[in-house]
């Protein structure tokens, strides 16, 4: 009996530790909470792009094509953030020399450069290339960096085939007696000239201009074409059809006609290279002698020598040489130019 009673007691006591050890086991255990640390702001700090310097010259703002040039880089400009310094020598050598010194004095980021004299742009180049700047040439070529020019032989050979059309359409039974501006000393407008020839001898085999006279070095454009177009129907009064390489020329050669009483649609005609605004007056005039005008696009040679510039600064792949095509201007596509090239006119915005 007392060995049952202490084996009870025994168990008793087992089941006792058992029950505590349970109890103890399933005690609540808080969970320590670890607050997170707020994140840190972060601040985007404005970053100011430096804006590039661009030095940019022309042959002579007394060109409207330059001036319209000139206006088409301002707007890009404005869009691309850079800043523009326009540089004039008004067709002078020595001027543009001096602009030449000041830009590489300067030094800004890149330099769009338009030649006045061929023989001496190389050497201006290679002097800018020389103190490390980017040149890009524009409206004419220099054989020592990238240029954007017009198709001027093209273009002026497409001058002289509209011109020899309009000439057998409208004065079939009158020999054309041609006069010709030209300026030797700028491989561009001997290649308008030229271009002209070959342009109307398709039409009219064997051609050759009554007179052709060259502009003197040194002088402005519109005295010097004036004085020409003087003498040439002074010693020439026989000639019907003018053409000079740019509008510049034909609009003082259309005054000369005037005055001596040539200057109407019915006893000459005046052909114009560029697509100014006085070409497009002229042309919606019906007694105007000025009929004929091949467009050199300002908007087109901007836009491309920016994009070139773009390109030869970022280390891409273009060519030396890039062209911009030209066209003929009828009437009735003469206010649509001049509103998106020139920025003049109704249309214009």
């Amino acid at each position: 009996m007392n060995k049952i009673l202490i084996l009870l007691l025994i168990v008793a006591l087992v089941l006792s530790i058992t029950v505590m050890g349970i109890g103890c086991k399933e005690e609540a255990v808080e969970e320590e909470t670890v607050e997170e640390a707020p994140a840190e702001e972060v601040v985007e700090e404005e970053i100011t792009e430096e804006k590039l310097d661009i030095a940019f010259t022309v042959m002579s703002m007394d060109q409207p094509y330059f001036v319209a040039i000139y206006e088409h880089m301002k707007k890009i400009a404005e869009a691309e953030n850079f800043n523009l310094t326009l540089y004039d020598p008004h067709f002078k050598v020595e001027e543009l020399q001096d602009i030449i010194d000041t830009i590489i004095s300067t030094k800004p980021d890149g330099v769009l450069f338009a030649p006045v004299e061929f023989e001496v742009a190389p050497t201006m180049v290679q002097d800018m290339l020389d103190a490390g700047l980017t040149v890009i040439s524009y409206n004419d070529n220099v054989r020592n960096t990238f240029s954007v020019v017009l198709d001027n032989y093209g273009t002026g050979k497409l001058a002289g085939t509209e011109s020899a059309k309009y000439w057998k359409e409208h004065f079939p039974d009158v020999e054309p007696k041609v006069g010709l501006l030209d300026v030797p000393w700028v491989p561009l407008a001997m290649a308008r000239i030229e271009g002209f020839i070959e342009g109307f001898s398709l039409l009219y085999p064997g051609f050759q201009p009554t007179s052709r006279l060259n502009l003197p070095q040194g002088v402005g454009i519109v005295e010097g074409s004036m004085a020409k177009f003087e003498d040439m129907l002074e010693a020439n009064p026989e000639i019907n059809l003018i053409y000079a390489w740019s509008d510049n020329g034909t609009q003082t050669g259309v005054a000369v006609l005037e005055a001596k009483g040539k200057g109407t649609s019915d006893k000459a005609l005046a052909v114009g290279f560029d697509g100014s605004e006085a070409a497009i007056i002229a042309l919606k005039d019906p007694n105007s002698a000025w009929k004929v005008e091949v467009g050199n696009p300002p908007k087109e040679m901007a836009y491309t020598t920016w994009d070139v510039f773009k390109k030869v600064r970022e280390g891409e792949s273009v060519p030396i040489e890039s062209k911009v095509l030209g066209k003929v201007i009828t009437p009735d596509m003469a206010d649509q130019w001049l509103a998106d090239q020139f920025f003049l006119g109704a249309l214009a915005e």
